[in-house]
């Protein structure tokens, strides 16, 4: 029997189906393959033999070798050792052994850089499989392969990396983008491509023009070559599950370099200088040839003529323009004949760097054999004096910057051009030229390359010439010949400078002053923080501006000022720095005209001093200077500011006021600086309070002010001692003579084991507060940092939040950007409605990958004291998700309950950051209609998908053309996780329209790419329910009917405030709107102003009264609608995301949502006759009868028994459903005869395949089916065992030194037989279980068969083995979605399925383990397909179904009639009988050959089954068979009558009993 896959990581799986036809092997022989061995993850520091590349050499093919074989070639070669590949697999290398590094570790390999899906021996040269050039690397992992790049839950087809042997690939790799250019140097014929996969698990291919070429292959290559990289054709052999689509790279060779040319003649340029493509057949393609392969200057050459004379330049005209010698002698260039020409190479003569022979300098190369490279610049030049040749090449030594109207003074320095020849590189060149007298200065245009002298403009003999900048600037100064004088012509050649900066000057209007309070400025250049000597606005008067002043049309070059600030009477009124830009208009100015303290009798300087501070409107700190102004009478120090700034003055008492006084600090921003202000407060007394807190603890206290503002005062002591901690504060006494004075104090009290506590109150007195463990909730396990609470704790407690992003939830940053990031509670902790005393809680921030695991791409650092301030700081390419959170908090002065919730889960803040990508212009159109009003963005905390079932809700879009969408859907449990980007549930429609289903409640990220970019939007969903009260309140059954002009009133559950109080910004009552499908309209009532605070925990705010229209005759009566935020104070929906703590409310300048947010689902108001008429139509809706038929012929009995008796009498089609019923028994009995004979021939056939071994296929698993079945087991087995096991136990009792489930196999055949497992061949094999760290050594899988073995007949543990630890093993690795997995995060149905299994026998008993299987039922109910099958790692096949039915059945589940396990009427048996042979067997997939593996497995699912419907023990139950210990060979096999149970489990590297049965192959 053919041996199949092996194990994931047992035999080192590399094989390569339809593998291109080799373009490597050398005609006359076979070829050789590259064989590597190595071990990169296990270091010999942590206990391995040995690490590092162990053998690199190529192994000669012949028409016998395997891939094996080159294997053990290579090795033994190198006098290497190993065991296992006698069986196809290899266990250890050289010492280094599966399993020594750890319960993940193993061989495993690559052929050509893929983990192939078939074992070594698979792959022959005869057969086609193996080829000269292909690639064999055998690595030893400790991560399943993902630390080797292979991952079986993967689905990413990508390639993460691209190189070559030669050349720059432009633009850089990414593994989403897919079209480059590889630029290769002209000598360049071949190249070596070497793609990587994202995962290794995907094939990666090369080709050119159809021909595949091997990643050891030299592809040759020209100009214009395409190179194709493909990854994961669904055409192709996988791993993992066929891919929806390749990923297809196309790499276009370019090699031809970009030069600029520059041409002229006669002193002036023939066409613009510019950068142009060269490639190496230029010159031969209008007849010309050079001497060198790669691109010469005549290419060049060549391509100048093509720009001077355009079309008219061909090859039959060629020689018309330019003549060229064999030897590169021009003797005609640009049209004109002449020897006076001659070329430069980026400012220097062209010459090999051999010294000349003779008159010194060096060997001139010619245009025919110099060479060039991207980015010189060439200058072909005629001179204008053909006779003396005496034209200089110039440089021009010229300001970097220029201002139009200023002088600036330019040196020109020459050398002959003829004698350049003399200096090797063009930097020698250049020093060694001298200044040039008499030298004209013109500005070249770029766009023309025509030069515009410059009046005046010519060099004296120091070669400098000095001119005013004109608007003739063009930013190129280059020389010009002059020949004005004809004694003294120069002849120049032009050389322009690279480009010179013009400095704008703009023109600025400077208002805002006024006589009575800024009356006049003065303004200085600023540079480099030093302030010019001349004032600019001098002789410059101000113009009336209204009923202000201003200097109007003021022209100033872009840059910084200092401005200074005078009142009427001349005083200096202070001075701050401006910043003119190029865009800037206008600059308005006003001034603080007094700032002081307003203690009477306190003088500045004397009693108080003053800190003045200016922030400008982008947050940058303006230097400011303070001045002094009298008015009124009273002379006080001032300041000016830009209007719109944030102005600020800390008043901070000194000398004897020092110690009984605090500083206090006063700031106006926004409008409040609009206009002329004072500055002052009264420096407020001081007060101390004393803090005494348990050990611990970190104490903070402070001032609470208006909008959210939390001055937090540094404690002047604090002490610890064993009691606890104790601080001192010094705090200014607030005023208690006004109602609506905001200020208070407040004390927050962390501690690392307790719930965050804040209090606030006015301590104008000095006095202590105790903060006690209680108060704390220290050891209180009912109320901790992560309890959530629901309203019955609170009623207006909603553990939401608010972000500062936008309403899309996702920005864009580069690599070192950073923005600020905001965090609201929502809930607010008020104490009441007037919003003094709000508490923050301890916000925390989690920066995970798209594929859920903590990441890197972004640091996110707080706020000292306010852990919702946060900056989030881009440190390197690629895209972030960041997660919010909060913990739990006691308000002691908390509105509702002092204790505040930590964050719902479901409510996690969620954002995306790209950084590097930016995905901000694709038009997502992701919007929401507001009930018709209008409609704007769908925004990612305000709307609300709202949905009835437990479906979830769906949204639908349409992107601009060309996007494809996936969805990455959150995880709610006690926390929110993320685990990927998935195309499931996205449907897109013909016109483009995108609807994505499954959205439960949570946030959820749809992805929009287009063109490798990707952008994203965060959505919230929110599951709801509704009731039909009657007039008393009471509920009514969900299938009562009504009569038109019934008043129904609904009641709704879990709807939330989509706009939720927020101090200063929302105080909006929600409103239900629900509109009927005639168009009438119904609202539920705001009750009050108290609906703003109490929507979400008081049922009567969710209430809404319909009345069906008098006239209605329809059958229902159905309602869309939304929730409204209706108008009440505060500012627009969208508003939050411009406050900021400590400033309160901004400008939002973002979309706004609008009053109409959280549209509702639909629902239905039945009215009388629906019920019979919905069964009529469902009965209607059977059809012809099938085994897909069954759910809707339940359908229609239930709605049919759901009726009354009089109602039934009016289903006039009632005799079709019984036809139905009749005709489904038929199919069904029909199956079950079928599923019977594939039972016994399956089993025959079984009973066929000799005495077993001790072996997984053929051994263990088909003696526990033949014997758990009925069927008898050849005797000669148990003597094979004694024998294996005498040659194998080692002093532990262990059959394997690593595979615990190598005793669990062989203990469950015995058993299965009825032999002693403690005496077999004198040695005890439970002994061989007695420790967790060996059980362990295979992952998960070993604690699985351990407690399977030892349940099958209630054995004894041994050792510190214990069911209690095997079972805590197991359940500690379930995922967070419920199944298990070998290794990722997404569960693995096989897998999940054993896990089941393991556990089944304390379902019923153990309340933790209920759990956990019933959510791994849930995810298995998932996994299923519409057939009823099931796939494991992205392949459908029949071994998946046989674990379901085996998992199932332990629990006592029927898999034909639980209705988790029937899709489309169809059940996992069904699935599997799909998968039969014809005389027995089965199929792995579907349209594959009989396979060993799939039949036993197939199989014994079925003895499974049956020993469930004939109510026997559960397959691993074997407490049924009687042990004998005297020695027989006669099988005891327990049950009879149940036909004969077979599973194949491969025997691998790692013994991975069942899962690891095929995971590698998928031919």
């Amino acid at each position: 029997m053919k041996k199949k896959i092996l194990s994931l990581l047992l035999a080192v799986v590399m094989a390569l189906s339809l593998v291109p036809t080799s373009v490597l092997a050398a005609p006359d022989d076979l070829g050789q393959v590259h064989v590597i061995v190595e071990n990169t993850t296990y270091s010999k520091d942590k206990g391995a033999p040995w690490d590092g590349k162990l053998v690199d050499t190529w192994v000669k093919l012949t028409e016998e070798s395997t891939m094996m074989s080159c294997v053990v070639k290579a090795l033994e070669a190198k006098g290497y050792t190993q065991t296992g590949a006698e069986n196809n697999y290899i266990n250890e290398i050289n010492g280094l052994a599966a399993f020594d590094g750890g319960g993940q570790s193993g061989w495993m390999g690559t052929l050509n850089d893929w983990f192939a899906n078939e074992g070594f021996g698979a792959f022959t040269v005869a057969a086609g499989k193996l080829e000269g050039g292909d690639e064999i690397r055998v690595m030893y992992t400790c991560a399943f392969g993902d630390d080797l790049g292979g991952s079986w839950g993967s689905s990413d087809n990508t390639v993460k990396a691209l190189s070559f042997s030669a050349g720059e690939l432009s633009p850089a790799f990414d593994k989403d983008t897919h079209s480059y250019t590889l630029k290769l140097a002209a000598d360049v014929s071949s190249v070596v491509v070497t793609p990587t996969a994202s995962n290794k698990n995907f094939q990666v291919r090369t080709s050119v023009g159809g021909t595949e070429y091997k990643r050891t292959a030299e592809i040759p290559v020209a100009d214009g070559t395409v190179i194709t990289v493909k990854c994961g054709d669904p055409a192709w052999p996988s791993m993992n599950g066929k891919p929806e689509k390749a990923e297809e790279y196309t790499i276009t060779v370019e090699q031809a370099v970009k030069v600029t040319i520059r041409s002229q003649a006669a002193g002036s340029y023939l066409h613009a200088p510019q950068e142009v493509e060269v490639s190496a057949l230029d010159a031969e393609k209008y007849g010309f040839t050079d001497a060198l392969e790669g691109v010469t200057a005549l290419d060049a050459l060549v391509k100048a003529h093509e720009l001077v004379f355009g079309d008219a330049f061909t090859k039959e005209t060629a020689g018309e323009y330019l003549a060229v010698g064999s030897s590169g002698w021009i003797s005609k260039i640009f049209g004109t004949d002449t020897y006076a020409s001659g070329f430069y190479i980026n400012g220097g003569y062209p010459n090999d760097g051999t010294p000349a022979s003779y008159g010194g300098g060096y060997n001139g190369t010619m245009v025919t054999n110099t060479p060039l490279l991207s980015g010189d610049v060439v200058d072909f030049y005629v001179m204008s004096d053909a006779t003396t040749y005496s034209d200089y090449y110039t440089w021009v030594d010229a300001p970097a910057e220029m201002q139009v109207g200023k002088k600036v003074t330019a040196t020109v320095t020459g050398f002959y051009a003829m004698s350049g020849y003399l200096y090797k590189d063009p930097a020698s060149l250049k020093a060694a030229a001298k200044p040039l007298e008499g030298a004209k200065l013109g500005w070249m245009n770029p766009e023309t390359g025509a030069v515009t002298v410059i009046d005046g403009a010519v060099t004296d003999e120091k070669g400098q010439a000095t001119f005013t900048v004109t608007n003739g600037f063009t930013g190129y100064l280059t020389a010009v010949s002059n020949t004005d004088n004809e004694d003294e012509e120069v002849y120049v050649l032009l050389n322009p400078t690279a480009k010179v900066k013009e400095i704008p000057v703009v023109t600025v209007d400077l208002t805002g002053l006024h006589s009575a309070q800024l009356a006049s400025l003065k303004l200085y250049s600023y540079v480099g923080g030093v302030k010019g000597d001349v004032d600019l606005l001098a002789g410059k008067s101000t113009v009336a501006d209204g009923y202000k002043l201003k200097y109007a049309d003021v022209k100033l070059p872009a840059g910084n000022y200092w401005v200074q600030g005078y009142n009427e009477a001349g005083q200096y009124n202070g001075g701050i720095v401006v910043t003119v830009s190029e865009d800037t208009t206008s600059i308005a100015f006003s001034r603080t005209y007094g700032i002081y303290a307003s203690n009477s009798g306190w003088v500045e300087n004397t009693d108080y001093t003053i800190d003045y501070q200016v922030v400008g409107a982008d947050g940058m700190n303006r230097k400011a200077e303070m001045g002094t102004s009298t008015s009124w009478g009273n002379t006080r120090t001032s300041g000016i500011f830009v209007q719109g700034d944030t102005v600020k003055a800390t008043l901070t008492p000194i000398g004897d006021k020092a110690a009984d006084y605090v500083a206090a600090t006063v700031s106006k921003t926004g409008t409040q600086t609009e206009s002329a202000i004072e500055l002052y407060a009264a420096i407020p007394t001081a007060t101390s309070i004393t803090v005494n807190a348990p050990k611990g603890s970190t104490i903070s206290a402070g001032i609470f002010r208006t909008y959210w503002t939390y001055e937090f005062v540094e404690a002047a002591s604090v002490t610890e001692n064993t009691d606890g901690v104790s601080a001192t504060f010094t705090l200014p006494v607030l005023p208690t003579d006004s109602y609506l004075n905001y200020n208070n104090h407040f004390v927050r009290v962390q501690h690392p084991d307790g719930v965050t506590y804040w209090t606030f109150d006015k301590w104008n007195t000095q006095q202590t507060i105790d903060v006690t463990r209680e108060d704390l909730h220290i050891g209180d396990s009912e109320y901790t940092k992560t309890t959530v609470n629901g309203f019955d704790k609170n009623l207006y407690d909603l553990g939401n939040v608010y972000l500062t992003v936008n309403q899309k939830g996702y920005k864009n940053l580069e690599v070192g950007q950073s923005f600020d990031l905001q965090v609201f509670r929502n809930w607010q902790a008020i104490e009441h409605y007037m919003n003094t005393k709000i508490a923050l809680p301890d916000v925390h921030y989690r920066v995970i990958d798209v594929n859920g695991s903590d990441s890197d791409i972004l640091t996110i650092s707080t706020d000292a004291n306010n852990s919702g301030i946060a900056s989030v700081t881009a440190n390197k390419n690629g895209t972030a998700i960041v997660l919010v959170t909060y913990d739990a908090m006691t308000h002691a002065q908390g509105m509702g309950g002092t204790e505040l919730s930590a964050i719902w889960p479901e409510f996690t803040g969620v954002l995306v950051v790209s950084v590097g990508a930016d995905g901000t212009a694709i038009e997502t159109n992701a919007v929401m209609d507001r009930l018709g009003a209008k409609t704007t963005p769908l925004d990612a905390e305000h709307d609300i998908l709202y949905y009835f079932d437990n479906r979830g809700a769906s949204y639908s879009f349409r992107p601009e053309e060309g996007c494809t969408v996936t969805v990455a859907r959150s995880t709610v449990t006690d926390k929110m996780t993320f685990s990927g980007f998935t195309s499931k549930g996205v449907t897109v429609a013909a016109d483009g329209t995108v609807t994505v289903t499954g959205l439960t409640t949570g946030r959820h990220i749809l992805c929009v790419e287009k063109d490798g970019v990707k952008t994203y939007q965060v959505v919230t969903a929110r599951g709801v329910s509704y009731d039909f009260l009657d007039a008393d309140g009471n509920t009514l059954p969900k299938t009562t009917e009504f009569k038109a002009g019934d008043k129904v009133k609904i009641q709704f559950h879990g709807l939330v405030n989509p706009a939720e109080k927020l101090s200063g910004v929302y105080n909006r009552t929600p409103i239900i709107n629900l509109v009927g499908e005639d168009s009438t309209k119904f609202v539920s009532g705001q009750a009050g102003w108290m609906g703003t605070y109490d929507f979400n925990g008081n049922p009567a705010r969710q209430a809404i009264t319909v009345t069906i229209p008098d006239n209605w005759t329809e059958l229902s009566y159905s309602l869309n609608g939304a929730i409204v935020a209706g108008q009440a104070h505060g500012q627009a929906t969208g508003a939050h995301r411009a406050a900021r703590y400590g400033v309160g409310t901004g400008t939002y300048t973002e979309t706004k949502v609008g009053d109409v947010l959280s549209q509702l689902p639909a629902l239905s108001l039945k009215l009388e006759g629906w019920h019979v008429n919905d069964a009529i139509e469902k009965i209607d809706a059977i059809g012809q009868v099938t085994l897909a038929s069954k759910d809707a012929i339940t359908a229609a009995r239930t709605a049919y028994e759901a009726l009354t008796e009089a109602q039934q009498a009016q289903v006039k089609n009632y005799d079709k459903l019984t036809s139905a019923e009749a005709d489904y028994a038929q199919v069904l009995a029909e199956q079950s005869k079928y599923l019977q004979e594939i039972y016994k021939t399956t089993g025959d056939f079984m009973g066929t395949l000799g005495t077993p071994t001790v072996n997984s296929i053929g051994g263990e698993w088909m003696v526990i089916g033949l014997a758990r079945s009925g069927r008898p087991v050849p005797a000669g087995y148990y003597d094979n065992v004694v024998k294996f096991v005498r040659e194998n136990a080692d002093k532990n009792e262990r059959l394997d030194r690593n595979k615990v489930t190598d005793n669990a196999r062989v203990i469950l055949a015995l058993t299965a037989i009825g032999k002693d497992v403690t005496n077999v061949g004198g040695h005890n094999l439970l002994k061989g279980l007695d420790n967790m760290a060996y059980v362990q050594t295979q992952g998960i899988n070993g604690p699985i068969f351990t407690l399977i073995a030892l349940d099958s007949h209630n054995y004894p543990t041994m050792g510190d083995v214990t069911r209690e630890k095997l079972i805590q093993v197991i359940l500690d690795a379930q995922l967070t979605d419920g199944g298990w997995a070998l290794s990722g995060t997404k569960a693995d149905t096989d897998m999940t399925a054993m896990a089941i299994q393991a556990l089944a026998p304390y379902y019923k008993t153990n309340e933790t383990v209920k759990a956990a299987v019933d959510k791994a039922l849930d995810v298995l109910s998932g996994l299923q397909q519409g057939d009823g099958g099931f796939g494991s790692w992205g392949t459908i096949n029949s071994e998946s179904c046989a674990q379901v039915i085996v998992a199932l059945t332990a629990l006592g589940i029927d898999p034909t009639a639980d209705s988790r396990f029937v899709k489309n009427g169809l059940t996992v048996l069904d699935a599997l009988a799909g998968f039969y042979v014809t005389g027995g067997g089965f199929r792995h997939t579907a349209g594959g050959d009989l396979d060993g593996m799939a039949t036993e497995q197939g199989y014994y699912a079925l003895a499974s089954y049956y020993r469930f419907v004939n109510a026997q023990t559960r397959l691993y139950d074997m407490t049924d068979v009687a042990i004998q210990t005297g020695g027989s060979n006669t099988p005891a096999t327990g049950d009879t009558g149940v036909l004969v149970w077979v599973i194949a489990l491969p025997v691998t590297a790692l013994a991975a009993a069942f899962v690891l049965k095929r995971k590698e192959r998928e031919a």
